[in-house]
């Protein structure tokens, strides 16, 4: 595979006969230039590391090229102007102007190869109802076909850095910033810390639903021992009542045995005084000592 360093400057000359390519090869031609641009930004380069020449840039971006090539070449320029040695390039930058590139760079969004690419589609229908009408009547004749000539991968990613790219055109040549995307080493972290916290996520889950079991439980081990408060506070009042109860019962037992008991004396002492005792209270006098033989 051709470096992206070298291959830059042959898409530049490819791209002076833009007009004069087929339709497989402006899409070859985008797509290398594309990759370059996202190498470039991955790998953070100098300007002196890409061996930049004013020239050759000017050239790409002068007006007789596609909207979609001078887009791709004013990113590839200000994506090595975010890198920390800006002072080699910026006499390019200069050259061409601000407002120039950012231009270039805004109306990527207005390419149909471009903006017509989404999560589910990818599949770009050639030529489109936006597209010159010489075109367009020189593809009449033809089948018409679905072409794909960007993924969403990059697409998302051009959209994430167009901003970015834009502001660091008005930085200081001098100044030093911070590389323009995370490396592969923070990549490869950030995935694994989220692989953490996915799997963390999923264990507060699991024990939630364990918390909320125990809840349960907990709450039915509390209205049971409720409950068995409540049953020990009724049998302990009806054990009370029981020894209340008991008590009176004595109490009376008592009260009988003493009234029988003066009975007996009265009875006796009516006899030694010779009054007459009837029979049924000798009959009650003999009961009630046959009671109190049973009783003992």
């Amino acid at each position: 595979m051709q470096n992206p360093l070298e291959s830059f400057w042959m898409l530049a000359g490819l791209a002076y006969w833009w007009n004069r390519l087929t339709k497989r090869q402006k899409r070859i031609v985008s797509s290398r230039a594309f990759v370059h641009s996202f190498w470039v930004c991955a790998m953070s380069l100098t300007a002196s590391q890409v061996r930049l020449r004013g020239e050759s840039c000017f050239l790409c971006l002068s007006p007789p090229f596609c909207s979609l090539m001078n887009v791709i070449n004013a990113c590839s320029l200000v994506t090595v102007y975010l890198a920390p040695s800006r002072s080699t390039i910026h006499a390019i930058i200069s050259r061409l102007t601000v407002d120039a590139l950012v231009g270039h760079i805004t109306r990527v969004r207005e390419d149909d190869c471009f903006k017509s690419v989404g999560p589910e589609c990818m599949v770009l229908l050639w030529p489109t109802s936006s597209s010159s009408g010489a075109l367009a009547s020189n593809q009449r004749a033809q089948e018409q076909e679905g072409e794909i000539w960007f993924d969403w991968a990059f697409v998302d990613f051009w959209k994430s850095n167009q901003y970015a790219v834009q502001r660091a055109l008005g930085s200081d040549p001098n100044s030093l910033t911070t590389s323009s995307g995370p490396s592969a080493e923070s990549m490869m972290l950030i995935g694994s810390l989220r692989d953490v916290i996915r799997a963390q996520a999923e264990e507060i889950d699991v024990l939630k639903s364990k918390l909320k079991d125990l809840s349960a439980g907990v709450t039915e081990v509390n209205e049971l021992k409720s409950r068995v408060g409540e049953l020990e506070s009724v049998i302990q009042a009806a054990e009370e009542k029981r020894k209340s109860v008991e008590k009176e019962q004595d109490d009376l037992l008592v009260l009988l045995d003493e009234m029988s008991t003066k009975r007996r004396r009265d009875k006796e002492r009516m006899k030694q005084a010779g009054l007459e005792v009837s029979e049924d209270e000798e009959e009650g006098e003999e009961a009630d000592d046959e009671e109190d033989g049973d009783g003992e």
